[in-house]
């Protein structure tokens, strides 16, 4: 299957195939094309705290929160785990920051609590890294400087997004 069975969005066998075709169409039409990758900050408190239910409605609701407003050409897919990925093209590295800002800011709006007890489990935050394509990149390394900038922007406070 092509899809992930938690969020039903791509998983990360058709985003490495819709990001190849990304690379190919962006450096033929010479537009630039930017990788977003965000995960939940905390998510491991949430799933010791109030179970794995609730740190999978998390990720669902992260799901939601990231394909809002997503152009038909822009695709969003889970990565692994608690980390999911974007693919923006014709989008510079200064628009995907103002993308990822977006969904960052929408989703700590959010109003956390367990369906289970009614608790308030308080603000969650998301990090975002992102990599702008250069000559010479390609998807694996497209992937791997997103996937580092993301854990800079954890380690840095979380609740952020960098973008290379």
């Amino acid at each position: 299957s092509n899809t992930d069975y938690l969020t039903g969005l791509p998983n990360r066998r058709l985003l490495d195939e819709h990001l190849d075709n990304a690379i190919f169409l962006a450096r033929q039409k010479k537009h630039p094309l930017t990788l977003i990758m965000g995960a939940v900050d905390g998510l491991d408190r949430v799933a010791r705290s109030w179970g794995v239910t609730a740190a999978d409605t998390v990720i669902q609701l992260f799901a939601e929160t990231l394909t809002q407003g997503l152009r038909t050409d822009q695709v969003a897919a889970r990565f692994e785990g608690a980390k999911f990925a974007v693919i923006l093209p014709a989008t510079t590295k200064e628009e995907g920051f103002v993308v990822a800002e977006q969904v960052r800011k929408r989703f700590k709006s959010l109003d956390w609590k367990s369906k289970d007890t009614g608790e308030n489990i308080g603000t969650l935050s998301v990090s975002f890294g992102g990599a702008a394509l250069v000559e010479g990149l390609g998807r694996e390394t497209m992937v791997a400087t997103a996937d580092k900038v993301l854990i800079k922007a954890q380690k840095e406070g979380a609740d952020r997004t960098l973008i290379q």
